[in-house]
């Protein structure tokens, strides 16, 4: 990417220039900004050909957010459809991974957290209207389940040169109930979620900051599950986040107990989940004679190994009960 071709005299900041660059992912690039007055800015761009939302969803949801009082995550200063960027505040001094948590961490990401999924659906409609945003609706757990597994496997069944894969998928989802509790758990309640808080934490030392909202949206599904697995956490600070999230939502037993259920179903989908993306990754690289693909291959069958049989079911298969979690420790 041309830095030189940015244009940032559209956010009318003196002495806005780009630093460095910070990260480049699938869909966007991210650099560190400074002013005249040495203050910090990080500026997103979207990739040419992303098929990632624009930027404009983004900046929508962080002016939500900083309606709602939510003080941990960015602020949205400026968007340019034109040149699809998008300028934020910066947030904290290093990144922070849920793994790595001590227990006053994990209280205020807990807090926090419970803090984004009490956010009503009404409060969001109401600031669309005055804003003259359109909504998002909810995503129902259908159409998340759709696009993240029965798509995805179908895609891994019909096109995956690995038999091996091919065949984990369709023993898996021959003899897996996990979708069809999913379906039919009648508990659920739409929330608004981060969508990524497997990282995408920064911290100062004594704060701990959500960024990277791009993948925000009201879900049929709890979070926690998603952090556990993508944060790698270890069943100790599973239980310190789980226990400080329903201290922070005043719980009573029956609804800890409920959540406990709906998070550890969420886990192990999940699990398949990160079969069937690194499978898929493999097959397109594949596909396109990309010399990266056997590297995805070798992470869908650690993937794999990590549940600890390439045919083993999520429920019912000897030697695992319902509520073992990946770490083999209820939280």
């Amino acid at each position: 990417m041309d830095i030189a071709a940015i244009q940032l005299d559209v956010f009318k900041i003196p002495g806005l220039m780009i630093e460095r660059e910070l990260t480049s992912g699938e869909n966007n690039i991210v650099y560190l900004c400074k002013d005249a007055a040495e203050g910090r800015y990080v500026l997103r761009k979207k990739k040419p050909g992303s098929k990632s939302p624009p930027l404009l969803n983004e900046r929508h949801t962080l002016l939500f957010l900083e309606h709602a009082g939510i003080h941990f995550a960015p602020k949205s200063l400026g968007h340019d459809p034109r040149q699809e960027l998008h300028l934020i505040s910066f947030l904290g001094e290093r990144d922070i991974s849920p793994a790595s948590f001590n227990e006053r961490e994990a209280q205020i990401f807990a807090r926090q957290l419970a803090q984004v999924h009490s956010i009503t659906n009404a409060q969001y409609l109401q600031w669309c209207d005055t804003n003259g945003v359109m909504p998002k609706p909810p995503e129902t757990r259908e159409q998340t389940l759709e696009l993240y597994f029965t798509s995805a496997a179908a895609n891994v069944r019909q096109n995956c040169p690995d038999p091996g894969l091919t065949e984990w998928v369709n023993a898996r989802f021959n003899t897996d109930d996990c979708m069809d509790r999913a379906i039919r758990d009648n508990q659920r309640r739409a929330i608004f979620v981060h969508g990524d808080l497997g990282g995408n934490m920064r911290t100062d030392g004594k704060n701990i900051f959500f960024i990277d909202w791009e993948r925000a949206r009201f879900l049929e599904f709890s979070e926690l599950g998603y952090v556990f697995i993508h944060g790698q956490c270890s069943p100790k600070v599973q239980k310190m986040i789980f226990d400080a999230y329903a201290d922070s939502l005043n719980l009573d037993p029956p609804s800890r107990s409920a959540l406990r259920t709906q998070v550890e179903l969420e886990m192990n989908l999940l699990k398949v989940d990160k079969v069937l993306w690194r499978a898929n990754k493999f097959t397109e690289l594949f596909m396109q004679q990309n010399p990266e693909a056997e590297k995805y291959r070798h992470m869908a069958y650690e993937a794999i190994r990590e549940q600890g049989s390439n045919m083993m079911r999520l429920n019912g298969a000897p030697g695992r009960t319902r509520t073992d979690t990946p770490h083999g420790t209820r939280f």
